[in-house]
């Protein structure tokens, strides 16, 4: 076992408390400080993130990959907190917030510090326990190898998504970082783990680096199997040469208690440590009895503290990845947060004949978005437990994440240049319900193999270089391998492309412009001679200039909008949200900015470049830039783009 522990000066610290109750304190400003990056402030920052961070960050964020989210909460008001008694638990930077616990008759002395915002209880959740199968080889069918490796009986999970097909290829999630956070691990004795990198532990609940207390270990093992495991003949799972952060975020005793501060914590801190992907397992909706539920209303990708850790980690570069949840039959029925997030991966659950599972948690979030949005195999999943060095079969959305966090590793390490955006939109557009989307399936069942053979985008400096795999990579004759390009003139562009003799072909864009519209395909032969075209009977269709590429029926007409335009938004009146619709007839910077009657500043919904088309995303729940909610009356959203500027009134009814 190699264990390379990187020690970073942290701002979080546990200590063992016994006061009463556990809340967030939400601080008004971060006090006055300067984040310029000649201040001593920014060199500490950078300090505490690893160079792996760093680059990491890079990739989405530039040069300017320091904001003010990290900024350290402020020391002086933690200060004057202890000094009301209140025993801190998390210094929560990105919420610009601290646990604490609070005895009750403090509480009102903390409400009433001018520094202090907003006070809320932590949230403590149940989740329900493992469902652990004996074994019994009838329910896989299949216990052989393929091509040289034995599967064992991991092989139906395996090979529904495609994974031994990249094994055979070398594909293993080699140089990618997976940030594992969970209930706790054992994998020092165990075969199928005992050889995987772990860069480092932290135990979130406790306070220390222990994360395998015998006690609450069978979860988060498992998990971490499906990610990593491998044993000839008993379990090989996707990515079985990456490397691993373990966060145990949650204590299981009967049930899983699920504290919502211990997660946000986790996620700033393998952020931190450069983790590429964080995956968990892990399901935030109904609290314990007593403490308020989060409202179906509030699955809406922006309200609860898990999911606002997850997004900021996707902001700085995170692929992040959650289970749906097991809602699918109860009451509920719905994704759980941190599941609810814009840009969180979440993954459903189907059987091994790929039916979706009657547990799988269904969507859409509260604001209209498609989840789940792939599936893997999540009933009957052959799993590394932490009783001695044994195996059984596990069930739940809970296993699938992980499957789904293993073939994203594979995606990385073949493709180390892909932004969090770009392998997102490749996962999704891997699935097998990619063309019709629905709230039970998503974008569908995740193929391994799809998602390593989409072509992407690299930018190098002012060149676009598009990249693909075709598998079996011995089938193909490199020497026939050509893109076909219609750029909308009356030639296309046959040319061969590059071959790098191992598995990775690609193509040098030249001659375009940015916004340019592009349509292409690709010929090649196989040994035998047999040409092939692919996608057949479609197009993969590139905006010059964009990190992305989609695919389209070759005869579909892309609309470009002859003209800005901002239209009324629908519903007007409304409540809960309503949606503002727009039109861009170039690729352009937009603004929309809401502003109350009386023409003060709200809340701005949109301030990115976008490119040309017409656009129903942009949703508005009546809240200012704080979060608030705001006051029954009229309001003004304005549009401004280019040389356009237009606004319109809506009515917000509570």
């Amino acid at each position: 076992m190699k264990i390379k522990i990187i020690l970073l000066s942290l701002l979080f610290a546990a200590t063992t408390i016994n006061a009463q109750k556990k809340y967030l304190i939400y601080f008004k400003d971060k006090g006055p400080v300067s984040l310029s990056k000649s201040s001593r402030l920014y060199s500490d920052i950078i300090n505490n993130l690893s160079g792996e961070a760093i680059e990491r960050r890079k990739k989405v964020m530039g040069n300017d990959f320091i904001d003010h989210k990290d900024i350290p909460v402020g020391k002086d008001y933690i200060d004057k907190l202890r000094y009301t008694g209140a025993e801190i638990v998390w210094e929560l930077k990105w919420l610009n917030a601290v646990s604490a616990y609070i005895e009750n008759d403090k509480l009102e002395t903390v409400k009433k510090l001018p520094f202090v915002s907003e006070i809320k209880s932590v949230g403590i959740f149940k989740q329900k326990p493992v469902i652990f199968n004996d074994f019994d080889p009838e329910k896989t069918n299949k216990l052989q190898s393929v091509e040289n490796q034995n599967y064992g009986a991991s092989l139906t999970q395996m090979e529904l998504s495609d994974v031994p097909l990249l094994h055979n290829h070398n594909i293993n999630g080699n140089g990618v970082t997976i940030a594992v956070l969970d209930a706790g691990f054992r994998f020092n004795n165990h075969n199928a783990l005992n050889n995987i990198e772990i860069i480092a532990t932290r135990d979130f609940v406790y306070g220390d680096d222990d994360v395998s207390n015998e006690n609450d270990v069978s979860h988060g093992t498992s998990v971490m199997s499906l990610i990593a495991g491998y044993e000839e003949g008993q379990l090989i799972s996707p990515a079985f040469n990456a490397s691993l952060i373990l966060a145990k975020t949650e204590n299981i005793n009967v049930e899983v208690n699920l504290e919502e501060d211990n997660f946000a914590a986790a996620v700033e801190w393998v952020e931190a440590l450069g983790a590429d992907i964080i995956t968990s397992s892990l399901g935030y909706s109904e609290f314990d009895p007593g403490q308020r539920s989060y409202t179906y209303e509030e699955m809406d990708g922006e309200t609860t503290i898990v999911t606002k850790a997850m997004e900021t980690a996707f902001s700085r570069g995170v692929v992040t990845i959650t289970s749906a949840g097991n809602e699918g039959n109860d009451p509920w029925r719905y994704i759980t947060a941190p599941g609810d997030g814009e840009n969180v991966i979440t993954v459903g659950a189907v059987n091994g004949l790929n039916v979706l599972t009657s547990f799988s948690s269904r969507g859409p979030t509260s604001d209209g978005r498609i989840k789940p949005e792939v599936l893997a195999q999540g009933t009957n999943c052959y799993a590394a437990v932490s009783s001695n060095a044994a195996y059984n079969f596990v069930q739940g959305t809970s296993f699938s994440a992980p499957i789904v966090a293993g073939i994203t590793a594979q995606l990385m390490s073949v493709y180390p240049h892909l932004n969090n955006k770009q392998v997102r939109e490749i996962i999704i557009r891997s699935g097998d319900n990619y063309s019709d989307p629905d709230n039970d399936r998503g974008y569908g069942l995740l193929s391994a193999k799809r998602a390593v053979e989409y072509p992407n985008i690299k930018a190098d400096g002012d060149r676009y270089i598009i990249n693909k795999i075709f598998l079996p990579a011995e089938d193909v004759d490199p020497a026939s391998v050509k893109i076909i390009i219609d750029d909308g003139t009356d030639t296309l562009i046959d040319n061969l492309m590059s071959y790098d003799n191992d598995l990775k072909y690609n193509y040098v864009l030249n001659s375009y412009t940015t916004g340019m519209h592009l349509k292409f395909n690709f010929e090649y032969k196989d040994l035998s001679g047999n040409e092939y075209s692919v996608p057949h009977g479609m197009k993969y269709t590139y905006i010059y200039g964009e990190s992305t590429i989609d695919i389209s029926d070759e005869n579909e007409i892309i609309e470009i909008p002859e003209n800005y335009k901002l239209e009324q938004n629908f519903p007007n009146p409304f409540n809960p949200f309503t949606t503002i619709y727009f039109e861009l007839p170039q690729k352009s910077r937009v603004k929309i900015i809401v502003y109350d009657v009386l023409g003060q500043y709200v809340a701005t919904l949109v301030d990115e470049v976008r490119r040309a088309g017409y656009y129903h995303d942009v949703k508005w729940y009546g809240r200012d830039a704080e979060g608030k909610t705001v006051s029954s009356g009229a309001y003004i959203y304005q549009m401004i783009s280019d040389s356009y500027i237009s606004a319109k009134k809506m009515i917000y009814i509570k």
